[in-house]
């Protein structure tokens, strides 16, 4: 069953509700098998500007397939291009970071498309395995950046005479 396009609304508005200035529209599309999203954070960094930050919730969670699932996520339109950072939740926890490769233009009244992304957990936490738990080729030692970077210890490491 397709539940549509997740929309998430920015907090970017006057006191009377209206639109500081026309928003445009950001579009992470997922495919999956069976993770079911709870939250998706778009993060814009303009070239050495201060962070904004936009977080589409989706209490009841989406449950990804093969079929890509949309979120749409409204951010205030500007000219100056952005780095965009996109953190996906599944069941509540922050398990996948998709980074734009190239500052992208939100321009006002528009609707920037990602390319299709399959759903993967990327975010690793100290003792997990690395790549993944089905074939593991390392246990994870050390992470930075939130666990999108790390260091992982090979489990194919022989025991030997080091500095003989």
């Amino acid at each position: 069953m397709s539940c549509g396009p997740r929309w998430a609304i920015p907090a970017s508005r006057s006191s009377s509700g209206a639109w500081c200035q026309s928003p445009a529209f950001a579009c992470l599309r997922l495919t999956g098998d069976g993770e079911r999203v709870t939250s998706v954070r778009l993060d814009l960094t303009p070239s050495g500007g201060a962070t904004a930050s936009y977080t589409l919730s989706c209490p009841d969670g989406v449950t990804l397939s093969a079929a890509e699932s949309a979120f749409y996520i409204a951010v205030e339109g500007s000219a100056t291009p952005c780095d965009a950072v996109f953190t996906v939740s599944v069941d509540g926890v922050e398990t996948m970071v998709q980074k734009t490769t190239s500052a992208k233009t939100f321009a006002a009244s528009t609707v920037v498309r990602l390319p299709v992304v399959a759903c993967q957990r990327n975010l690793y936490q100290i003792a997990d395995c690395w790549p993944d738990d089905d074939a593991p080729v390392g246990i994870v030692f050390s992470v930075s950046d939130g666990g999108l970077h790390g260091k992982m210890l090979s489990l194919t490491e022989q025991a030997g005479n080091w500095g003989a």
